[in-house]
């Protein structure tokens, strides 16, 4: 449960990074240090352990010979799946179209930047007959 959760939250990390990377590429070029990284893993990791470990602390499963699985209690069932999958979707979803519409606007101002640059630049002459 908690390897799922982490590599959940680890493509959640990684969206964020590239919303920043793309949003703010050269703030984020100098913010972007090691101790930052592990500062991110460390946190991908511990909230993987506060989704997962309360199955064994909190919500105790009763042990059943020769089967092995998580606690069945319903409000721990509603918090793994909110915490491990359906608040980073959303975040995912909203950092992704959030990236799209940035790289849209950022591609139709340089299409228009560079359109503008070639018609000032090309000869007349090539236009005439």
């Amino acid at each position: 449960m908690m390897l799922c959760t982490a590599s959940i939250l680890n493509l959640c990390a990684i969206s964020i990074d590239r919303y920043f990377v793309i949003t703010h590429p050269l703030q984020y070029a100098t913010k972007r240090t090691p101790l930052r990284m592990a500062l991110m893993i460390i946190a991908v990791w511990a909230l993987s352990a506060l989704i997962s470990v309360p199955a064994l602390v909190v919500w105790k499963a009763n042990p059943i010979e020769g089967q092995c699985y998580l606690s069945q209690d319903l409000g721990y069932q509603i918090y793994a799946t909110v915490g491990a999958f359906y608040v980073p979707l959303t975040l995912m979803i909203v950092i992704y179209c959030r990236i799209y519409m940035v790289s849209t606007r950022l591609a139709m101002s340089e299409s228009r930047s560079r359109h503008s640059t070639v018609s000032r630049t090309v000869p007349l002459f090539l236009f005439s007959e």
